[in-house]
């Protein structure tokens, strides 16, 4: 989010944006990639992962 607000917009439309960004669904969670992470050794992006899709 520190990039979208450091854009050069005005503060009205950030504001507009990340509220559309936090209202948005989740995307579903893909078992491969977690496996993939998991086998890899990456749990902190793997955190992230699941964090960041259903």
């Amino acid at each position: 989010m520190l990039g979208l607000a450091a854009a050069d917009l005005p503060e009205h439309a950030v504001a507009a944006i990340a509220h559309s960004l936090a209202t948005e669904q989740l995307p579903p969670a893909e078992p491969l990639v977690e496996v993939l992470l998991d086998t890899v050794g990456q749990h902190e992006l793997l955190e992230l992962y699941l964090r960041t899709h259903r």
